[in-house]
């Protein structure tokens, strides 16, 4: 029986391999320059991260955005993306969408929650989640 990790070694496949993906490694990492010149802080402490929220919440006024999309129809089930170079904001009024919805940017994108909360908007409770977006973060690798 033949040993093909012995054979990959003796081939030099794996060398070669090794060297193809730090350079792949060094390419990407490239891609993620963080601007040091702005200090960020990323809370995890609750009452920072409610914080953290409320503020953009109502400088931007979310609550107004929120209630427009419904008014012109927008379906119980669909999510709503707001972002920016430095935040993405998911919402809508079922948990369980916004979580998956979340998750599979974190999988997709390497975007990761900050924070999950709930909001009275209108009568009508739409779930929030808020992920920063000026921390990188490697897009996990299943293989």
């Amino acid at each position: 029986m033949k040993n093909h990790y012995t054979a990959l070694v003796q081939s030099g496949f794996l060398s070669r391999a090794k060297k193809q993906l730090t350079q792949a490694n060094s390419l990407l990492k490239d891609d993620y320059n963080v601007d040091m010149d702005e200090e960020f802080v990323w809370y995890f402490d609750q009452k920072e991260k409610a914080l953290d929220f409320g503020e953009l919440y109502n400088a931007l006024d979310i609550s107004g955005y929120v209630e427009d999309a419904y008014e012109e129809g927008l379906e119980d089930t669909d999510v709503i993306f707001m972002n920016s170079p430095d935040f993405l904001i998911l919402c809508g009024t079922k948990k369980n969408i916004v979580h998956t919805t979340a998750l599979d940017q974190y999988q997709q994108e390497g975007i990761m929650p900050y924070y999950f909360t709930k909001r009275k908007v209108n009568g009508r409770t739409i779930w929030f989640c808020l992920a920063w977006l000026i921390i990188p973060f490697s897009i996990p690798h299943y293989n």
